[in-house]
């Protein structure tokens, strides 16, 4: 057995006490924005993962941007992040947990005097109250800003394109409204298969079938060119319900059949039930028992 003496031990105590306090402590953080870092990273991928039609991933990065503004109470951030939430909620068709991002916003906005942000809940209001078949709540909401010239530019034009969605739907005059849209496509082409599309509604309503089928055709070819899944998808909707009640049978079995395989790969269940319905509807039409059976399977498949 090794002695030490009292000196020597005392000396190894002191090392011994100074590594333990070293470890013990965290090293000095520089970067006293961490967690602001931490919670824009978030944000930005799930921006990115919007963008690129990737909604589960972008939930995933949106409710993880919130949780860290929540650690140190950035409620612009926690407000932004409910804004996310809830407007990817809309495009996944899952209304009711929107609705709940939205009224956890609102909660936010009214605690804290924020009521310039008030107009984006709006218009995901207005979103909804549309889905839903809602149409005089979702006029009620988008009455609030027509007099209002002061918008921004983004928020300016969703807030139109909700309008002429409301007015075709109501047959109302749609042609003043397609005018305005047409002078903010002129200087932001990305709007220009979202008017094309308008254009195809309105020409299908007046029963000018064949001005529609090429408007149709154009917004389609662009959005493919720009990969905009959900501008295909949603296309592809409108195009099959329209091509059904002309009875244009086959032409919409392409259409829902297309609709299904790009919702298919983007896993959007919604728009998958959405496409085997019509699908359904179109193969009772041309009598293909085979094709019917599995469409009506993957239709339980769904329901599971």
């Amino acid at each position: 057995m090794t002695n030490y003496s009292p000196i020597t031990l005392c000396l190894s105590l002191l090392i011994l006490a100074g590594m333990l306090s070293a470890c013990a402590s965290a090293p000095e953080d520089n970067e006293q924005n961490y967690w602001h870092v931490i919670a824009q990273q978030h944000m930005n991928n799930g921006a990115l993962h919007y963008q690129r039609h990737q909604f589960h991933q972008a939930v995933h990065q949106f409710i993880s941007a919130l949780k860290t503004y929540q650690r140190f109470n950035a409620v612009d951030g926690e407000l932004n992040s409910r804004i996310n939430l809830a407007k990817t909620c809309i495009a996944l068709h899952q209304l009711d947990l929107a609705q709940q991002h939205i009224d956890e916003a609102q909660r936010l906005i009214t605690s804290h005097g924020l009521s310039d942000k008030t107009v984006y809940l709006d218009i995901m209001r207005s979103s909804i109250s549309i889905q839903k078949g809602e149409l005089k709540q979702a006029g009620k909401l988008l009455e609030k800003y027509a007099s209002n010239t002061s918008l921004p530019e983004d928020v300016y034009t969703a807030l139109l394109v909700n309008n002429i969605r409301l007015t075709l739907l109501n047959r109302d005059k749609v042609s003043p409204l397609l005018q305005q849209l047409e002078l903010v496509a002129k200087d932001k082409p990305k709007y220009e298969p979202r008017l094309w599309r308008f254009r195809a509604q309105q020409d299908h309503v007046q029963k000018q079938f064949a001005s529609s089928d090429k408007y149709y055709f154009l917004a389609l070819q662009r959005y493919r060119s720009l990969t905009d899944s959900m501008g295909v998808l949603m296309l592809l909707r409108e195009w099959g319900a329209n091509l059904i009640q002309r009875g244009e049978w086959q032409a919409a079995r392409v259409r829902y059949q297309d609709m299904y395989n790009t919702a298919l790969s983007l896993k959007l269940q919604h728009h998958m039930s959405v496409a085997l319905t019509g699908l359904v509807q179109v193969l009772e039409k041309v009598g293909d028992a085979k094709k019917l059976d599995w469409a009506r399977q993957q239709l339980k498949n769904l329901s599971r």
